[in-house]
């Protein structure tokens, strides 16, 4: 029995290591984000960064697409201006 009480001791004080090492680190986290860590448990905190991040890479996504559709019609515009100025020249 006592030596099941020592491993269970070690194992419980490296835990309680570990939970101190990860409040440190959501405090740090929270704070980077303008969150004050003592206003919002950390569970709320890594749901809304869970919901948040995948709507960033989406609006990321439509925004990359949206540039490559302007800059195709700016290519096609300079073509049309392009075939233009040519049919004028040609009526010199």
């Amino acid at each position: 029995m006592g030596a099941f009480v020592g491993n269970a001791s070690k194992k419980v004080e490296q835990l309680e290591g570990s939970i101190k090492q990860f409040r440190t680190k959501y405090e740090d986290c929270a704070t980077f984000y303008g969150v004050n860590p003592k206003e919002m448990e950390s569970e709320e905190f890594f749901g809304i960064l869970a919901t948040f991040l995948p709507s960033l890479q989406e609006a990321r996504e439509e925004n990359a697409k949206a540039k490559e559709v302007k800059r195709k019609e700016k290519e096609r515009q300079k073509e049309v201006d392009r075939h233009i100025a040519s049919a004028v020249c040609c009526e010199c």
